[in-house]
């Protein structure tokens, strides 16, 4: 063999070499990465974004970033940019089932309370390692013999106060306050040897001095608003004998943020900010810190609860709370996000009316209906997703929801009554159940919704239902009415075209009103009586077809006022 084949035979052996040695980083990044793949599809679906992950329980805890939290260094679920009370990858009428809630362990004290300063606590999420954490309340002065007898704070004197003989029975109560300049306030539980057990209501309503107040343990009761309107308290203590006729003092109070009732009290107690009346396990009294219980001390959000609570932002109902009752949440004007655990039943009428922030509700599996008033003035709620089971949307449920563009019925529903999407401004389109047998004017002042139609099963329809609907072209009647209520269609402005079905017998006043751009209408043979007015200033109207004959059309004695009815072009069988 040649000097040059040699030379030839030898780097073909280097480059084979070369090759042979590239093949085995490949194989173990390879190996690698599948190892990655499989840890990353074992880890993830656990507690994050996952499309297969399986809805969290209905359980207990809050969903992602509920409350004052604080995320660790290392989130496995995937999920911690979650908006507070978001199901995940939620879309209009997606799943309401997908939030993930939280299964909290115990809690752990960062740090101890005193008198006027927080305490800190935390706990862990088992399944996603999430920690939320809450500043808990100062324990407020314990109050004997005017001074406290954990700090030595001395009471207010008794000369900043209006203070008589109590008419409900043995001692004083105060019925006045003058101020004194001091945020932290003291009330004394004994003047001139008697002891103070009633505040009257209004006594300090409007005081913008006060921080934070401590009630001693000879006081059973306040008034309302007996401590309203101050916008600067952010601390309320309550002695060992106050009673639940209280709820009511701190309204209109924005930025509350410590409840707490000294320890003893046989009739409340208070946990996570919340105050408690311990025999009903209904929660009285909550504040912008609020962490409900999930421990199964509370059952019952009452009346007013949270009512005006401005700095609150988000909050989550948990499991095992049934019910939530009157005006709960109503006015909470920062209120953005809520979820409710599937384990409430009933939410009553006015619990979230005026919660002007709110975009995000998820609402329970297992409710039947949703009552009047219960989001009236949302104006920043976008989208609902009414759950499955639904039977009934109450009066004036959605009114001036402002921004409410989607909205998803399911089949459940069988009647919507008067108002219940009234002066809904964005919404474009909505569709109604087969099943709905019942339709009130629901939809007055829906300047934005083009096309409806309406399910067969409706038998009747309400007075101005579409009144003022200004985008409205298309509409679809069912075929089982009898009557085209007074000003149904009135104000219907972009409303071009209208058929009514066979079977209608009477139209009445101002059906059509001021329909401006109305062209061409189809009126049944069926038609036996016609009202005053119902085609006033339709000014565009330039055919009606009539499915009876000219003798018949005669007989139905129109209104010699109606002049768009005369220059429209008649057309009979």
């Amino acid at each position: 063999m040649s000097e040059a084949s040699n030379k030839r035979v030898d780097n073909d052996s280097k480059n084979s070499g070369k090759k042979g040695g590239i093949k085995i980083p490949l194989i173990v990044a390879a190996a690698v990465l599948i190892l990655i793949i499989i840890l990353l599809a074992v880890l993830l679906p656990k507690c994050g974004k996952s499309p297969e992950r399986p809805a969290g329980p209905a359980g207990s805890g809050e969903p992602a970033l509920s409350g004052n939290t604080e995320q660790p260094g290392s989130d496995p679920s995937g999920n911690v940019d979650a908006t507070p009370g978001n199901p995940v990858d939620a879309t209009p009428g997606a799943s309401i089932d997908a939030t993930h809630f939280h299964t909290y362990g115990e809690w752990k004290t960062l740090s101890e309370p005193d008198c006027t300063n927080p305490g800190r606590r935390e706990r862990t999420c088992k399944e996603c390692g999430f920690v939320q954490t809450q500043d808990t309340s100062p324990l407020g002065h314990d109050g004997h013999n005017n001074e406290c007898v954990r700090c030595g704070k001395k009471a207010a004197e008794p000369q900043v106060f209006a203070i008589s003989d109590y008419i409900n029975g043995d001692g004083l109560w105060i019925t006045k306050y003058s101020g004194t300049n001091e945020p932290d306030l003291l009330i004394p539980d004994v003047v001139d040897g008697k002891p103070v057990v009633c505040i009257a209501g209004s006594a300090f309503e409007g005081d913008d001095t006060i921080v934070s107040v401590s009630l001693p343990d000879n006081v059973t009761q306040i008034g309302g608003f007996s401590f309203g309107y101050c916008p600067n308290l952010r601390m309320m203590h309550f002695g060992r004998n106050i009673m639940n006729q209280y709820t009511a003092g701190i309204n209109g109070c924005p930025n509350v943020e410590f409840l707490t009732v000294e320890q003893g009290n046989p009739y409340l107690h208070s946990d996570g900010n919340c105050v408690i009346e311990t025999g009903t396990k209904t929660m009285v009294l909550g504040c912008r810190n609020s962490i409900i219980p999930d421990d199964g001390s509370v059952l019952v959000i009452n009346s007013y609860a949270f009512q005006t609570c401005y700095s609150i932002t988000s909050l989550t109902v948990p499991s095992p709370v049934t019910r939530i009752e009157t005006s709960a949440f109503s006015h909470c004007r920062n209120l953005a996000s809520i979820t409710i655990a599937d384990s409430v039943t009933t939410i009553e009428y006015d619990a979230f009316r005026g919660c002007d922030a709110l975009k995000e509700v998820r609402l329970p599996a297992h409710i039947t209906r949703l009552e009047n008033q219960l989001f009236e003035s949302c104006v920043s709620l976008e989208e609902i997703a009414i759950p499955d089971g639904v039977e009934g949307i109450g009066s004036s449920c959605f009114e001036s929801c402002a921004a409410l563009k989607n909205v998803r019925i399911p089949g459940s529903v069988k009647e919507i009554n008067n108002y219940a999407f009234k002066n809904c401004t964005s919404l474009e389109s909505i569709k109604l159940p087969e099943g709905l047998r019942s339709l009130g004017a629901a939809f007055i002042g829906c300047t934005a919704l083009k096309e409806l139609a309406i399910p067969e099963n409706v038998e009747s329809l309400a007075a101005s239902a579409l009144y003022g609907c200004t985008a409205l072209k298309n509409v679809t009647l069912p075929k089982k009415i009898d009557n085209i209520p007074r000003r149904f269609f009135a104000d219907c402005a972009s409303l071009e075209e209208i058929v009514i079905p066979e079977g209608v017998t009477t139209i009445d006043s101002g059906a059509f009103a001021n329909c401006t751009a109305l062209k061409t209408v189809t009126l049944p043979a069926t038609l036996k009586y016609v009202s005053e007015e119902i085609f006033e200033e339709c000014t565009s109207l330039a055919t009606v077809n009539f499915g009876g004959t000219r003798a018949q059309w005669d007989a139905l004695r129109w209104d010699e006022s109606d002049d768009c009815l005369k220059k429209a072009n008649v057309v009979c069988k």
